[in-house]
């Protein structure tokens, strides 16, 4: 696994690399966000366990949960946010890059390889270039007819790509 994330990795440009190791990062202080639930859980079955429910505690444990929830919901937000434009501006990259690779193929090769052909390796090539970010990449994003724009429908924001 740890290998096709390396591929991945260097499969992007340096700026889309460093959005998806930013979202790595903030998807570890999600997971401790998460694990601070277990510490406020156990706190309230003990208090309740002794007969020692005071105000202190109950306002200690609903910090406690309050906190890393709303902790959580924001870092959730931005991660989701680094992976989308990350992985859309990679395929972007990537689709210019083929393209600018066959503006100097001869002309004998598009008169041999019908121009469906070819449409259809670089389509399913870059969909099963989408699966190895596991599915954000494309995560609340659609393709604009305007040209270029992609929406976040979540956070009400566009990027150009």
């Amino acid at each position: 696994m740890f290998k096709m994330l390396k591929k991945f990795f260097d499969f992007c440009s340096r700026e889309n690399r460093n959005k998806f190791y930013g979202a790595v990062i903030l998807g570890v202080v999600d997971a401790i966000c998460t694990a601070m639930k277990i510490p406020a859980a156990y706190l309230a079955i003990s208090t309740v366990l002794d007969l020692n429910v005071t105000t202190q505690r109950i306002l200690a444990v609903t910090g406690l949960m309050l906190v890393s929830t709303i902790v959580k919901m924001i870092i959730t937000r931005y991660s989701q946010m680094l992976q989308t434009e990350g992985g859309y501006r990679t395929a972007a990259e990537k689709r210019i890059e083929i393209g600018e690779h066959l503006r100097y193929l001869p002309m004998g090769y598009f008169n041999d390889t019908s121009l469906g052909h070819i449409t259809s390796v670089t389509t399913n090539s870059m969909e099963q270039m989408g699966g190895a970010d596991g599915g954000y990449c494309h995560q609340g994003c659609y393709d604009d007819p305007s040209g270029g724009y992609y929406y976040d429908r979540d956070q009400y924001r566009t990027f150009h790509i």
